[in-house]
């Protein structure tokens, strides 16, 4: 081996060994219940975080705002967990998942939100049966997409309501629901590259992305397995998003099969690589 390779990959192990030590530094610290204070500086050098064992399903909210105030240079944050698995008395799938939202919710420094709740290949139940309407997750989870760069909700959110939150559009051959105080995605999301909400499991689906090209041009793609008509109300504010980048729009809107979707998802195939 080359001394010049064997150099960069001692970089490089370093530079691992130190974050994973932060890691968990991080965690058994705020594992502490005698722990009371705001903020750990020396956990500055975190830029990704990513939490997929069961067992970190029991810290509380507190826990979470705590631990992402404490990431200073945090760009990536994702989290996943097991339905059948990591019920218990306190948390319900739901609850976990707008826990989880509203502790990051106010951090402007993430630039990609994952949150995803998994499931088992062999689970046997269609979720959309059994899954509430709820609000307070709907608006959870809509303010924690604000000012994100790529956004991927998988199996957390019931796609239509999340939709509507966003944006105005009337539609056809989707439920209707009608959330209160629609708002207008381009408005809060001016960095927006990729957003996508769906599950495997469910059968609406919908994918949002606002490619900037090298040809100056932005290109505002929605597909959704529902049929879709966007108004030009809703499509002047992404208008006004490449207007500030001096970029051209180009607005697409695409109807497919919910066994197309995953052929058009973009964000999702790159969870596990992150």
């Amino acid at each position: 081996m080359p001394p010049w390779v064997f150099h960069q990959y001692s970089h490089h192990r370093a530079q691992a060994d130190r974050t994973l030590d932060a890691k968990r530094r991080l965690l058994s610290t705020f594992s502490d219940p005698d722990f009371q204070a705001q903020g750990l500086p020396q956990v500055s050098i975190i830029e990704r975080f990513s939490v997929d064992r069961q067992h970190y399903r029991s810290f509380s909210v507190k826990f979470w705002a705590k631990m992402v105030s404490s990431l200073r240079y945090i760009k990536y944050f994702g989290y996943m967990y097991w339905p059948a698995l990591g019920r218990n008395e306190c948390w319900t799938d739901e609850a976990a998942s707008e826990g989880i939202l509203r502790a990051v919710m106010d951090n402007p420094r993430i630039q990609t939100l994952t949150v995803w709740n998994a499931l088992i290949e062999t689970f046997p139940l269609d979720l959309s049966q059994y899954r509430l309407l709820s609000y307070s997750l709907i608006s959870a989870a809509l303010e924690a997409s604000y000012r994100r760069e790529r956004v991927a909700l998988p199996n957390v959110i019931d796609a239509i309501d999340f939709f509507a939150k966003h944006i105005k559009a009337p539609s056809t051959g989707a439920p209707k629901n009608g959330p209160e105080h629609p708002r207008m995605a381009a408005t809060h999301m001016p960095k927006l590259e990729t957003m996508e909400v769906f599950s495997p499991t469910e059968p609406f689906s919908f994918s949002l992305r606002f490619d900037t090209g090298e040809d100056n041009t932005a290109r505002l793609t929605t597909t959704a397995t529902w049929q879709l008509e966007i108004p030009g109300a809703v499509i002047k504010p992404w208008q006004q998003v490449a207007d500030r980048r001096a970029l051209r729009l180009i607005c697409e809107v695409e109807a497919i099969e919910t066994e197309d979707l995953h052929f058009k998802l973009r964000l999702f195939p790159k969870i596990a690589e992150w």
